[in-house]
């Protein structure tokens, strides 16, 4: 039997595709030093130079890196960004894909996820999500139901990217998260109208009980449900007025992802789907806001115009 790669080992060969030649960055704070520490061994013997830049923990995912790490990132070839807190949407990140770096980022990433999720059939989650895009784009609107009573409905602008989130970071500028395994746009704002239940997971935990959101001309009018409801309702004054604008949705195509509780590996989740709140700049949207909050959704039933993908976490692309 062949040796299970490590993680890290999979991060760089498999997904990053790390050359000898190259020069290789890791991003790291206090919290993930010592899973930093074990990426830089693994890449010793893969690369010409590695190196780890620690920086202080980020007061929230909207917070830029300091200017001597941002200046670093442009530097080199490739970058794993391995925070508590996310760096992908960043001006840091994204002045360092313009030259063309290479860049995976993992915020919050834990032993046991990268252990679970990323030994995967990454061709297998690139093909599915490929099918996905093609129907989205040829689609103007699209309807999210579930068993709990999600009932909304969103129209999406065929000019916007759909992101694919496969995993492969191979070409000059790429960037995305690991676990793979997800597509995501942002939808038409002002666009999306009904009944939001998440029952999955929010804000790095799963839920108590079902948060109930009243979504109306794109924005969240009310929010209803337990101690996580109430935490949510804290957090949106505190990240500004755009936080309440349904901002992205995404589906999970990775089979050995799971909702954990941490939205890095959650929005992975496959059959599952999930919509956030507040920024969507950096996936050519158009809210502003200090941070985004995303909300995992179980069992979905998933209509593109009059199409439907899945029936409760089903996919049903054989049938159409």
């Amino acid at each position: 039997m062949a040796k299970k790669s490590s993680p890290y080992r999979i991060i760089l060969e498999r997904c990053l595709a790390v050359r000898p030649g190259e020069i290789l960055l890791i991003i790291t704070d206090s919290k993930k030093r010592p899973m930093a520490n074990r990426l830089l061994e693994e890449a010793s013997s893969m690369v010409r130079e590695a190196g780890i830049i620690e920086i202080s923990d980020r007061k929230g995912d909207w917070e830029e890196a300091p200017d001597f790490a941002s200046s670093s990132l442009k530097k080199c070839n490739a970058a794993v960004i391995l925070t508590s807190k996310s760096l992908s949407h960043t001006k840091a990140s994204k002045e360092a894909t313009e030259v063309g770096v290479r860049i995976v980022s993992l915020p919050g990433a834990t032993e046991d996820v990268l252990n679970r999720s990323l030994d995967v059939d990454y061709a297998s989650i690139n093909k599915l999500n490929q099918k996905l895009i093609e129907l989205i784009l040829k689609s103007q609107t699209v309807t999210i139901q579930s068993p709990r009573g999600t009932n909304l409905k969103f129209r999406v602008d065929p000019e916007r990217q759909v992101i694919n989130d496969n995993g492969l970071y191979y070409k000059e500028g790429d960037i995305g998260t690991l676990p793979p395994g997800r597509i995501l746009l942002a939808p038409v704002e002002g666009s999306s109208e009904g009944k939001v239940v998440i029952d999955g997971s929010i804000l790095d935990q799963t839920v108590d009980s079902p948060i109930k959101l009243t979504v109306q001309n794109g924005r969240v009018t009310d929010v209803a449900g337990g101690k996580a409801a109430k935490k949510l309702q804290a957090l949106i004054p505190t990240l500004g007025p755009e936080t309440i604008g349904l901002c992205e949705f995404g589906i999970g195509t990775n089979l050995k992802a799971k909702i954990s509780g941490l939205t890095l590996e959650d929005e992975k989740s496959f059959g599952n789907c999930y919509v956030a709140l507040g920024n969507n700049l950096g996936i050519g949207g158009r809210l502003f806001a200090r941070g985004r909050v995303s909300g995992t959704i179980k069992k979905p039933t998933i209509i593109f115009d009059k199409k439907k993908i899945l029936h409760n976490g089903k996919f049903l692309l054989g049938k159409i």
